[in-house]
């Protein structure tokens, strides 16, 4: 059986209404719990690949520096992605 190895969010988050938390969510350009975001976006993108979802994650985490580079096929999966 698979896990995902995503730490728990510091505080319990209760809404009934979706369209408003995703409205909220996606104008803000600061993440607000990267411990979780990061890890889901690696599941997202390599699900079956945990050394390149790892090597991900990393350039990912390295952006809060000012660094720049970006995981391969990143901008294919956000397509794909939008489908879901």
């Amino acid at each position: 059986m698979r896990v995902m190895e995503i730490p728990p969010w510091p505080r319990k988050f209760e809404t009934s209404d979706l369209e408003i938390l995703f409205k909220a969510r996606l104008s803000q350009t600061i993440v607000l719990w990267p411990q979780q975001a990061i890890p889901l976006v690696g599941y997202m993108g390599w699900p079956e690949d945990p050394l390149r979802r790892h090597e991900a994650e990393q350039i990912v985490r390295s952006w809060s520096e000012g660094s720049q580079p970006v995981p391969p096929r990143l901008g294919r999966i956000q397509h794909e992605w939008l489908r879901v």
